[in-house]
């Protein structure tokens, strides 16, 4: 499955029926405790883990 979120789109909380590959195709992926996922960062979640608050977009600095 191929799924495109918008940046600045928040994760609500949720998990996986299965293991799953998030792959970066552009812009990050920001997840909390983990850190930031650039394009081309692959990223593997295990089943039934506890996803929450990941968040899409270029980070800011200010």
């Amino acid at each position: 499955m191929r799924l495109q979120l918008d940046p600045g789109c928040i994760a609500q909380a949720h998990s996986h029926p299965g293991n799953i590959i998030y792959i970066v195709e552009s812009g990050q992926m920001t997840i909390p405790g983990e850190g930031v996922h650039e394009e081309g960062d692959v990223h593997w979640a295990l089943k039934d883990c506890d996803c929450n608050q990941e968040q899409m977009g270029p980070t800011t600095t200010s």
